[in-house]
């Protein structure tokens, strides 16, 4: 249960993500969003997020379908996330203009900065696996077998006092797991 959870959280940031960059919300101090985004890749993102999300929900019902485009749309997510984390890293390593000006402003800063930023998308990367992980043993687990109702058969020696004493009289008796 715990991973259909993580799964509809996850997928639904994610199409919050894709949706705000589709339409090009800005975050204060953010520059203008260049016109190169309006394109069928942002569409494409978009759609994916939302049947990552309808995949989510179906999952709460053991569709197999769900399941598969729930994992689909992890692993998607998981391999941005990734690329994320080696962007950062590349930037690091390989300074463009804005980072050797960020590097002038101190040594403290600049290191924080990266600490911060692995930090944040590798917790990210760390749940998108965890989730890809738990969806791959959500299938592998056997189905439940149907169990019979068991809650009212007779329990020898044992009599529920929520019923009306006509009711115990007659030896109904509820059994507890």
């Amino acid at each position: 249960m715990i991973t259909r959870i993580g799964n509809l959280i996850f997928s639904a940031c994610a199409l919050l993500v894709a949706l705000g960059a589709w339409l090009g919300w800005r975050w204060a101090g953010s520059p203008e969003r260049p016109a190169a985004l309006d394109s069928v890749p942002m569409t494409i993102g978009v759609l994916l997020a939302l049947c990552w999300l309808a995949a989510a929900i179906g999952l709460f019902f053991k569709s197999r379908l769900a399941w598969v485009g729930s994992l689909l749309g992890t692993g998607l997510s998981a391999s941005g996330i990734a690329a994320s984390v080696f962007a950062i890293i590349w930037i690091y390593v390989f300074p463009d203009a804005h980072m050797h000006r960020l590097r002038g402003l101190g040594s403290g800063g600049y290191i924080a900065t990266l600490i911060i930023a692995l930090a944040q998308f590798g917790g990210l990367l760390a749940a998108a696996l965890a989730l890809i992980i738990g969806l791959i043993k959500m299938r592998k687990t056997p189905p439940e077998a149907p169990v019979a109702n068991q809650s009212w058969q007779p329990t020898p020696g044992f009599r529920l006092a929520a019923f009306h004493m006509r009711l115990a009289r007659s030896g109904c008796t509820h059994r507890w797991l």
